[in-house]
């Protein structure tokens, strides 16, 4: 028995993908068109640092410049290129980098410093002279201190030192704090919500 074996041309089998993976298809234009306008579509004005530009003839009809680097070396060779170099430098750094900069150091700043206020096993391990000591192995010093005997004269509840060495603890935390706050936020926040 013979049996006809049609083979499909490859615009057939294009068209028959393209049907069948529409939905695929589609959620490629976005991508495409963000790539279009933001790497293909800026060239257009690249290209006006390297032609000598004639209004009537436009971008497309202005001659090349010659050499290619002529305006930038017009740019440099000026008195004032040192001064408009210096202000974009400036500007730049005091209105986008230190205004998006400064709440991710203070959010990290204060985060070094709880953990730094709270070291503990860092001089119970490498640590051994007492004049050293960090509160947090002061005040578990007292806690084991206050756990002595219940029938002693001067006897303070075990939960009374410990509560009190915990707010001990948590006070300088708690007036660096408000000075942050408004960095910490932002700084934790800034790549979270957008819009």
């Amino acid at each position: 028995m013979n049996t006809l074996v049609l083979k499909r041309t490859p615009w057939e089998r294009f068209k028959k993908g393209l049907f069948k993976y529409w939905e695929y298809y589609l959620m490629l234009i976005p991508g495409f068109a963000l790539l279009i306008i933001f790497s293909y579509a800026p060239m257009y004005g690249i290209m006006l640092a390297f032609k000598n530009l004639r209004m009537k003839k436009g971008i497309w009809g202005s001659p090349w410049a010659n050499p290619w680097y002529l305006h930038f070396k017009t740019f440099f060779d000026s008195p004032y290129a040192y001064r408009l170099l210096r202000n974009t430098l400036i500007i730049s750094i005091t209105k986008v980098v230190l205004p998006l900069s400064l709440p991710v150091i203070m959010s990290v700043t204060l985060f070094f410093m709880v953990d730094y206020w709270n070291s503990y096993y860092s001089y119970v391990y490498y640590c051994y002279d007492p004049d050293l000591r960090p509160l947090q192995v002061v005040l578990r010093e007292i806690i084991k201190k206050a756990t002595g005997d219940a029938e002693a004269e001067e006897y303070v509840p075990t939960i009374t030192v410990q509560m009190s060495a915990i707010v001990f603890a948590c006070i300088p935390i708690i007036c660096v704090y408000p000075f942050l706050q408004k960095y910490f936020t932002k700084g934790v926040m800034l790549g979270a919500i957008k819009g």
